[in-house]
């Protein structure tokens, strides 16, 4: 499980899964609360957690390759960190 939810493999899935993602047509503009948990995630995931370099790699590419689809991945992103601290537990 731990190899599973590693930061750089997790991402690097999450990446293959942007790629093929077809994402519903329309601008989708973000609500408070989603803005909010984004900085969270930032903070988070991209300072205080042990595998920042990976998030920030990960960010990097969703915004290079497919910014629109940057919501999908900070969600995924969160997702990933919550298995971590579930699999931890197992």
């Amino acid at each position: 499980m731990k190899a599973l939810y590693d930061p750089r493999t997790y991402y690097a899935r999450v990446r293959t899964f942007l790629r093929d993602y077809q994402q519903p047509a329309g601008l989708q503009r973000a609500d408070p609360v989603e803005l909010r948990a984004f900085i969270k995630s930032l903070w988070c995931l991209g300072v205080r957690h042990p595998g920042r370099a990976a998030y920030w790699k990960f960010l990097a590419a969703v915004l290079l390759r497919s910014p629109r689809k940057l919501r999908q991945a900070v969600t995924l992103a969160v997702w990933g960190h919550h298995f971590r601290l579930v699999s931890r537990t197992l």
